[in-house]
């Protein structure tokens, strides 16, 4: 080099290196853009599969307003059962604890018969 004149192999080495990088960039660029544009492809596919799977999912497992009201109702009348026999139960309960007093107090009642009893013997002896 002399000065500031560029050496002729210097020209030529240096538009090898530029032309090197813009084929390499031109390369990257259509590598890129090739990249992006399956991907798109793919979330699209993905996307659409999705909402397919989530549209059947929700066609398949939906309840409708009528059914709901059909389960509701029912709920309602095992609830309004199951109360009665509750209620029905506590009264069983109630009257058996009712028998046991009244035979309670019949053992009672006897045990004080038979100890008179044999206080009365005792004494006329």
């Amino acid at each position: 080099m002399n000065g500031s004149v560029p050496d002729p192999e210097s020209i030529g080495f240096m538009a090898k290196m530029v032309a090197a990088l813009v084929a390499l960039g031109s390369l990257f660029g259509t590598w890129f853009g090739m990249h992006k544009y399956t991907h798109a492809k793919i979330d699209k596919k993905a996307n659409i599969d999705t909402l397919n799977s989530l549209d059947k999912y929700v066609r398949e497992n939906t309840v409708t307003k009528e059914v709901f009201q059909q389960h509701s109702d029912q709920d309602d009348k095992m609830l309004r059962d199951l109360t009665k026999e509750i209620g029905t139960q506590r009264g069983h309960v109630t009257d058996i604890f009712k028998q046991m007093r009244e035979m309670e107090k019949i053992g009672t009642d006897r045990h004080i018969e038979l100890l008179n009893a044999i206080h009365a013997n005792g004494k006329k002896r």
